[in-house]
């Protein structure tokens, strides 16, 4: 390219040598001869503009080629640039492959070594159990004597720890609770002002007064268990939550409905047991989840009783078929076309809430559940879905939820039916020390046990309870306010349940789990009979350590169960049952206790409390078989302690 360059430059300057030659000779002719040729030569065409056009030619060829050197310059220059890419790209790769091939060999060596880890924590665990029971085989009574004191001493501070722990998890939460009132104070002295600023609107909407003396409640907790669960249950319809906590209860609710959709399907088409175990375990938990927020939204029982009712059977029916797959049973048709039924109900469930979402908008305001019917679209639709409820699968199996359950009738409920006028006479008795007023009744509810609601305001607060059509019995209510000191300790606030249930006419109980979140304690009482705790016949209570007052109660389980038993004796002993427990559990204490079985069915059963890696286990053991009938662990949390 470059020598064809210099050919025609070389040329360009020859042809210019030639020209200026010619012309040179041209400007001196001689004689007739010369001015003839000199004639003929204007005549013709000029050499000099022919010259000039081929010049111009070489030229144009030069710039092209000029221009082809400097695209290939370009593209040599690009394709340089493209193969430094591709070497980085592919050192680039190299790392990553080096990288990924490092990380799975160091993920190979602590799975490595933690299963040497694990090995040799149980080599040692082994010996340490075998090296205890050659001891407690060889030891004196003097020795057995001094080390029963050293452990009850090593428990006994491990038990002093633990509860400086919680009491430092308490304050922390003491003071995040005292912050929250203070900004809902001031939250409540702006919306004040901004009334006062604005009385027309007041006259127009009439709720700017009310809003400022919304009550602020603390939060319950709850506990997924069969046994030792406390859910007090607000009759009335009515929230104390503000907005805020409103939207998040609902889309909550929203979220878990979804993942119920999907965990349901996906059951449907699974066969494996291992699979459906974790299915129906998920699908369990977030039926759970769903039916507390849903209890909690401000809504009406009547609007939605059904959709709540369908939500606890899922629950419920998902850890019956979890159990029976762990039984070693598989799903039978039966089973599957529940699921089917179920899974329908929820696409439908999920769908209308789908709706409901898109009708709110992103601006909806949640005050507006508060309204009846007006403004109010979720009440609209939670009320369209009870008026199109599908007719639920008819399921019996072992839940407390179960439809066998609904159809049972109260054993502890007897006499003749109350009119609505005495059961506020009732109401005003039990709750006379409280100075009541304004007592009302708002309705009845038809659950298990068909019941008066009756509501009453007090010095800063109110009172919901359900008082039983039949016997005028109390079986449950809610006092709505705030608990924040602790003047009572938990000992004192099982002392006034105690006295609490005297005043009903129920002195047979026994308080068998107590716990303590903030101001306020959780105690569960059950029957004791012959020596034997009635785990069935159980009553909830919640006690303000503010007041050293019943706040709430849950006193369903105990009215539909209680009747006199005929108890007989255990089919094995007690050291029987010990022998078939773990040797890794550390026994505390031993009792007999009347459990619920299957299908309306009781079993007398070993409590057997024990500590296992600094937690705390209740086991029962079926004193007719040996075999493990259930076990609870107690869970630490800053709610309190937990069963789960």
């Amino acid at each position: 390219m470059e020598n064809e360059k210099n050919n025609a430059i070389e040329k360009v300057e020859n042809l210019s040598t030639d020209t200026a030659s010619g012309s040179a000779a041209q400007g001196a002719p001689k004689g007739k001869a010369s001015a003839k040729k000199t004639a003929k030569a204007q005549t013709a065409p000029s050499v000099s503009d022919s010259l000039k056009a081929e010049i111009k030619r070489e030229e144009e060829r030069v710039e092209n080629t000029q221009k082809e050197i400097t695209r290939h310059e370009k593209r040599v220059k690009a394709a340089i640039e493209r193969r430094k890419k591709n070497q980085e790209k592919l050192k680039a790769k190299e790392r990553r492959l080096s990288n990924r091939q490092k990380a799975l060999k160091a993920r190979k060596t602590a799975i490595k070594n933690r299963r040497e880890e694990y090995k040799a924590e149980k080599l040692r665990a082994k010996e340490e159990r075998l090296a205890r029971r050659d001891m407690l085989k060889h030891e004196s009574k003097a020795e057995r004597e001094k080390r029963i004191a050293a452990e009850k001493q090593a428990k006994m501070n491990a038990k002093l720890e633990a509860n400086k722990r919680r009491h430092v998890l308490r304050e922390k939460r003491s003071d995040m609770l005292k912050q929250k009132r203070a900004n809902k104070q001031a939250l409540r002295q702006q919306r004040q002002a901004a009334h006062h600023q604005d009385k027309d609107k007041k006259r127009a909407r009439g709720i700017g007064g009310w809003l400022a003396a919304v009550i602020s409640l603390g939060s319950t907790t709850l506990v997924l268990a069969t046994l030792f669960t406390l859910s007090l249950i607000n009759n009335s319809g009515v929230s104390f939550m503000g907005s805020t906590a409103v939207a998040e209860t609902y889309y909550d609710l929203v979220d878990y409905v979804d993942n119920l959709e999907v965990n349901m399907s996906k059951l449907l088409v699974s066969n494996d047991k291992s699979q459906q175990q974790r299915l129906l375990g998920e699908i369990s938990t977030h039926a759970s989840l769903a039916a507390n927020d849903l209890a909690q939204l401000p809504l009406k029982d009547e609007a939605k009783y059904y959709t709540t009712k369908y939500i606890n059977q899922v629950a419920d029916y998902s850890k019956y078929l979890v159990n029976k797959l762990i039984d070693g049973d598989l799903l039978s048709k039966t089973d599957k076309e529940n699921l089917s039924q179920l899974y329908k109900i929820n696409t439908t469930l999920k769908e209308e809430l789908s709706a409901l979402n898109t009708q709110m908008g992103v601006d909806f305001d949640f005050n507006n559940l508060l309204n009846d019917g007006k403004d109010n679209p979720v009440l609209e639709k939670f009320t369209q879905l009870e008026a199109n409820a599908v007719e639920y699968p008819k399921l019996i199996y072992d839940g407390p939820f179960s439809d066998s359950l609904d159809k049972k009738e109260p054993k502890a409920i007897t006499g003749e039916e109350i009119t609505t006028r005495q059961a506020e006479e009732i109401f005003e008795s039990i709750f006379a020390k409280h100075g009541i007023k304004n007592i009302e009744s708002t309705g009845e509810s038809h659950g298990k046990i068909d019941c008066y609601n009756v509501e009453a305001d007090f010095d800063g607060g109110k009172i919901f309870a359900s008082i039983s059509k039949k016997g005028g019995k109390l079986v449950m209510f809610n006092n709505y306010l705030d608990c924040t000191a602790q003047n009572k300790n938990l000992d004192e606030c099982v002392n006034v349940g105690y006295d609490f249930l005297s005043t009903l006419g129920i002195n047979n109980v026994t308080a068998v789990w107590a716990t303590e979140s903030g101001a306020t304690a959780y105690i569960n009482y059950c029957v004791e009979q012959e020596g034997v705790i009635l785990y069935p016949d159980m009553i909830k209570l919640t006690v303000c350590k503010e007041r050293g007052v019943v706040s709430g109660m849950d006193g369903v389980s105990y009215y539909l169960n209680h009747t006199a038993r005929d108890i007989k004796e255990p089919t094995i002993s007690q050291q029987t049952a010990l022998d078939s427990l773990s040797t890794d559990l550390v026994v505390d204490s031993v009792r007999l206790s009347l459990i619920p079985r299957g299908e309306n069915k009781e079993a007398l059963a070993y409590e057997v409390a024990g500590t296992f890696n600094g937690a705390t286990y209740y086991v029962y053991i079926d004193a007719a078989t040996g075999k493990e009938a259930q076990i609870f662990r107690v869970v630490d949390t800053v709610e309190g302690q937990l069963l789960m």
